[in-house]
């Protein structure tokens, strides 16, 4: 069964979670859709909720635009309450403009990510084997 990565971004932030996704994709992992159609918003929210049920770990892009969003804080608490492990992408932020509900949670610095996702490639290649 394949590894799956949820991603949570905001709309401005599409294209920084399409090579997010393209870059887990290229090493064996799976990533639910990251673009949001325009569709009823009881819709997206029923799909998000079903996502994330079904991901083994959110991703959180934070940008200096996102941090704040009602949609990823939403996404985060979801995420939480599910027990999911969460992943914070920092990009172009520093640790003290964080919002406070990501300043004690480990995160991941968007220069440092290939790093993350070789690791993340063999615990999602561990998981095929298994």
């Amino acid at each position: 069964m394949a590894y799956k990565v949820f991603i949570s971004s905001i709309r401005d932030d599409i294209e920084l979670a399409k090579d997010l996704s393209r870059r887990l994709e290229d090493v064996g992992v799976s990533v639910f859709p990251v673009e949001k159609t325009v569709i009823p918003a009881e819709k997206i929210l029923t799909t998000v909720n079903r996502n994330l049920r079904k991901a083994d770990e959110v991703m959180m892009l934070l940008t200096k635009d996102s941090g704040a969003s009602p949609g990823l804080v939403s996404e985060l608490g979801m995420a939480y309450s599910m027990g999911k492990p969460i992943t914070p992408i920092v990009v172009n932020l520093d640790p003290e403009n964080l919002p406070p509900v990501y300043e004690d949670m480990r995160y991941i610095r968007y220069a440092d990510l290939s790093d993350y996702i070789a690791k993340l490639a063999a615990r999602a290649s561990l998981r095929k084997a298994g």
